[in-house]
This record gives C-alpha cells, sequence and structure tokens, in this order.
C-alpha cells in the first residue's frame, strides 16, 4: 500500500511541473550589517529587502539572519500543454519577465 501512495505522489509531483523559479543560497557576508544582508553588486541590505536584478529575470531576497535568496527562472523537465515560450522582458519585474507563461485553470 505505501509503494502505491509513494508512485500515486510522485506522478501527480510530475504531472504539475511546469516552471519553477530557480532557487540560490547565500549565506552571510562578513561586511554585513547586523539584521541585514551583504550583495558584492547591491551593498547593504536591509532585512526582508527585495531587490530585482537587471542582468537577468530574478530578485533577490535579504533574511534577518544575514543570508541572501536569489529566484530567478528556471524551466522544470516537463512544461504541461498550457505553457508557451515567451520572449525575456528585463523590464517586467520577476516573475512576469520570465521566457515562459503558463495559464494554470
Amino acid at each position: 500500500m505505501m509503494k502505491i501512495l509513494v508512485i500515486l505522489v510522485l506522478c501527480v509531483f510530475y504531472l504539475n511541473l511546469n516552471v519553477e523559479a530557480a532557487l540560490k543560497r547565500y549565506t552571510s557576508h562578513p561586511m554585513r550589517k547586523p539584521g541585514g544582508c551583504y550583495h558584492e553588486k547591491f551593498g547593504h541590505l536591509t532585512a526582508t529587502a527585495t531587490v530585482p536584478l537587471t542582468e537577468k529575470c530574478g530578485e533577490l531576497k535579504c533574511y534577518e539572519l544575514g543570508w541572501i535568496q536569489e529566484k530567478s527562472c528556471s524551466v522544470a523537465i516537463s512544461k504541461g500543454p498550457e505553457c508557451v515560450d515567451i520572449p525575456e522582458d528585463l523590464k517586467k519585474p520577476y516573475p512576469k519577465c520570465c521566457p515562459v507563461k503558463c495559464d494554470k485553470h
């Protein structure tokens, strides 16, 4: 019974793969101020600050403990039939700038 449940969960997960965010985590920088973050390009960031990336579609978010999370576009293994390729538009905020759009019903 457990094997069937695991297979069922994996099938549902696989069928729901569309466009997901690529996540990257940066550890605390030695130059950071307490309660904030430091990034080589953007300098000091306050906790909970979100900064748009300029060279690609994505954003950085600062967490109070000093680490930074980078979110960017990433196409998962399988795109559903409701997904279409569109040009990346860096003028739009993340995730609207991503080169794939999926309509969820």
